[in-house]
C-alpha cells in the first residue's frame, strides 16, 4: 500500500508556502522561521505580489546555512576556546555586538545551502513515495513539489512520518519491531554530545563539523537532561548575538525558559511507539537512554525515513 502514495498527498492540507526574498536579511529569515515555527523557507529573487505560489526560487535558506555563515564569522584555524576556533576578537563583547549587527543585516542570496546539506531538490505532484524518500536518502531533509511553473507545496520528514501516523495500516509490518530490533541502540561513546558547560557556540559548531542537527547535553557523568539543536538558532538577533558565548546550559534557560523535558525513550520501545510520540509532539528526534539515563541512541527524523524506504519499499 505505502508503493502507492504520491508527493501531492503528502503536502498537509491548506499549506502555506513562507518564501522570503532574495534581498531579506538573516534576521528577518530567522525571525520568520521562529513566528511560523518552520526550520526552512524557499528563497525568491522576488516575493509575488498577491501572495500566490512560489515560482522562480533560487533554493532553500535553513538553520544549518545560518549556523554556516555565524562560524564563518566567529572561526579561524587558531585561537582555540575549548577545543573550538576562535576568531581573537570574538572574545570582546563590544566587537561582538558589532559583529551582530553585520550578522543581522547580511543578504539571505549570499547564505542558500551555504552549508552544502540541503541543496534545493524537486520532484512532480504525481512522484511516487519511493521517489520522495530517495531523495531524502540523499542528505536533504525537505523537497519541493513543482508542476513545472510554481511550486505547489514542500515535503518534509515530519510530513511524511505524520501521513505514516494517520495510516497505520501503512507500517503494520514493522510496527511492533523494537528500536534495538532496527539497530538504534549503541553505547555512550557513540552518540554526538556535548557537557552543560560547554559555550554554545562550541556545539554548533561541533554539528558543523559532524553534519548533524543536534547533540544531546550531557552533565559531568553523562546523563541526558537536554537537547542543543539547530532550531535553537531561531532565538538569534543583533542584540544576543553575544549568548553564544555562554555554557550551553545558560544558553538554552536564557532563551527557551520554558523547554519541556527533554524526549528520551528506552530500547524497547516499538517503531509504532516512538512514530506516534514524534508525530503528536512534532519533535524532530528521541534520545534513547540507558537505566542511568546516559543517550546511548537516537532515532530521528531521518531514521524514520530511511526505516520506511528500507523496511516497506525495499529501495
Amino acid at each position: 500500500m505505502a508503493a502507492s502514495v504520491v508527493a501531492a498527498s503528502l503536502i498537509p492540507k491548506n499549506q502555506k508556502i513562507f518564501a522570503v526574498s532574495a534581498d531579506s536579511t538573516l534576521v528577518e529569515v530567522i525571525q520568520l522561521l521562529a513566528e511560523r515555527r518552520i526550520l526552512s523557507a524557499p528563497v525568491v529573487e522576488r516575493l509575488a505580489a498577491d501572495g500566490g505560489r512560489p515560482s522562480d526560487v533560487l533554493g532553500f535558506i535553513d538553520l544549518f546555512d545560518i549556523i554556516s555563515y555565524v562560524l564563518l564569522a566567529y572561526t579561524e584555524d587558531h585561537d582555540t576556546v575549548d577545543g573550538t576556533h576562535f576568531r581573537l576578537w570574538c572574545q570582546n563583547l563590544r566587537t561582538l555586538q558589532y559583529r551582530g549587527r553585520v550578522f543581522a543585516n547580511h543578504a539571505v542570496r549570499d547564505c542558500i545551502n551555504m552549508s552544502g546539506l540541503n541543496p534545493f531538490k524537486a520532484v512532480a505532484p504525481g512522484a511516487a513515495l519511493s521517489d520522495v524518500l530517495s531523495v531524502f536518502a540523499s542528505g536533504v531533509h525537505r523537497v519541493a513539489v513543482t508542476d513545472g511553473t510554481a511550486m505547489v507545496g514542500v515535503v518534509t520528514h515530519m510530513d511524511v512520518m505524520r501521513y505514516f501516523a494517520q495510516h497505520p495500516e501503512l507500517y503494520q509490518p514493522i510496527a511492533y519491531k523494537t528500536l534495538a530490533d532496527f539497530g538504534m541502540v549503541g553505547s555512550c561513546d557513540q552518540i554526538s554530545t556535548i557537557r552543560d558547560d560547554s559555550r554554545a557556540l562550541h556545539g554548533f559548531h561541533h554539528m558543523h563539523q559532524e553534519k548533524v542537527s543536534a547533540l544531546a547535553v550531557v552533565n559531568n557523568v553523562g546523563v541526558l537532561h537536554n537537547t542543543l539543536s539547530v532550531s535553537d538558532l531561531k532565538c538569534l538577533r543583533e542584540e544576543n548575538f553575544p549568548d553564544l558565548l555562554l555554557p550551553v546550559d545558560e544558553y538554552l534557560k536564557k532563551n527557551f525558559p520554558h523547554r519541556p523535558a527533554v524526549p528520551r525513550t528506552e530500547p524497547t520501545t516499538t517503531f509504532a511507539e516512538a512514530t506516534t510520540f514524534l508525530s503528536s509532539s512534532g519533535v524532530h528526534r528521541l534520545w534513547i537512554v540507558d537505566e542511568f539515563r546516559r543517550p546511548i541512541g537516537v532515532l530521528s527524523l531521518s531514521d524514520v525515513m530511511r526505516i520506511i524506504r528500507e523496511q516497506l519499499l525495499a529501495v
